[in-house]
This record gives structure tokens, C-alpha cells and sequence, in this order.
């Protein structure tokens, strides 16, 4: 898979963030994409689109790579994986970057931390564990869902920002231009205020 930057953008002074960064994953062209299974059957689960990783969210960030390593892993790789994964996933609503805390990506996180903690509260057969392990990663997949859709947000509203001010540029009317750049990026601030 390769990975691709969704956008880098600098926020400057408005918000307490100084860059919105997601990073996403597509697969590369041609690659093969049929079904895939393993003995956990993360393979199955996991899509190859989204977003994966978040700046300055480390715990995030590590969760998604721990998911990606169970891929192929056999039942004791996954179950060591999956004791890795508890204090990132525990660390996810305390580490949130404050542009991503939406009341979305809080019921996210939330869900993501409840399945994590059936997945490892009982010593359950090898069924009941891949069960368990697939609501999680379900959990997960909503939570990259909910990620890409405020990134694309704060993506879409930056550009309006400056496309108001390149048009006020263009006609020479250079303070104007400043007031329309500021009021479309005071948007931003109400972004994880409305969701």
C-alpha cells in the first residue's frame, strides 16, 4: 500500500493547532485486491482506504499500526498484538488533538475502547476471540470513517478561505481580502463545536 498525505495546512494563530495533517492509505495501482485470510481475519476487515495516522496523536497513530501488523499474523502474534494495543487505546480520548474532538470521534473512541476491553476481559476459545477482535476492528474502521470526514472539513473550509481571499487579491482590494480569509477561517474554530 502506499501512503499519501491528505493535506498539511497551517492554521496560523486561530486555532491552538499549528498544522492539520492526516495521513491516509491507498493501495498502489494493479495491486492485487481480492479477499485475503489468516488465521485472525483482520486481513478481511481492515479497508486499504482512510485515514491511519493523525498529527500529534501518537496514541492513534500507533493503534493503526498495531491493526496493520495483524494482518497474516498468526493467533499468538495477535494475541501479543492485542496486549500492545491497551494503553494506546486507553491514552485515545486523553491525547485527542482538540481539531478532531468531535462528539463523533468521542462515541468513536468510546466504542473502540468498550470492544477492546470485552476483547480482553475474558479467556475465551479461538472463535469468541476473532469474534471479539472483529468488533473491534469494526470499531476502529468507524473511527479512520469519522477522522477522514473532519479532515475533509477542515480541508474544504481552508480552501474557501483562500479562494475569498485570492478573488479580493485579484481585484486589488487587499484589506478586504485579509477580513474574507478571516472570517471563512473562523469557521474552523466551529468545526468540532457543531459535530
Amino acid at each position: 500500500m502506499k501512503k499519501r498525505i491528505l493535506s498539511t495546512l497551517a492554521i496560523a494563530g486561530l486555532l491552538s493547532i499549528n498544522a492539520v495533517n492526516a495521513q491516509s492509505y491507498e493501495p498502489l495501482p494493479g495491486v492485487n485486491q481480492g479477499a485475503k485470510t489468516n488465521v485472525n481475519g483482520i486481513a478481511d476487515d481492515l479497508d486499504n482506504e482512510g485515514v491511519v495516522g493523525v498529527s500529534n496523536w501518537t496514541s492513534f497513530n500507533t493503534l493503526s499500526n498495531h491493526m496493520y501488523l495483524l494482518e497474516g499474523a498468526n493467533l499468538e502474534q495477535t494475541k501479543m498484538l492485542v496486549s500492545k494495543m491497551g494503553r494506546n487505546i486507553m491514552l485515545l480520548d486523553d491525547t485527542m488533538p482538540s481539531w478532531v474532538n468531535t462528539e463523533e470521534i468521542r462515541e468513536d473512541v468510546a466504542d473502540v475502547q468498550k470492544e477492546y476491553k470485552e476483547l480482553i476481559a475474558r479467556d475465551t476459545d479461538q472463535k469468541e476471540f476473532k469474534e471479539d477482535l472483529e468488533e473491534l476492528t469494526e470499531q476502529y474502521e468507524d473511527l479512520r470513517e469519522e477522522l477522514k470526514e473532519v479532515t475533509m472539513e477542515y480541508i474544504e473550509t481552508l480552501e474557501e478561505a483562500h479562494e475569498a481571499r485570492k478573488d479580493e487579491i485579484e481585484k486589488g482590494n487587499y484589506h478586504k481580502a485579509q477580513e474574507k480569509y478571516n472570517k471563512e477561517i473562523n469557521e474552523l474554530n466551529t468545526i468540532s463545536e457543531n459535530k
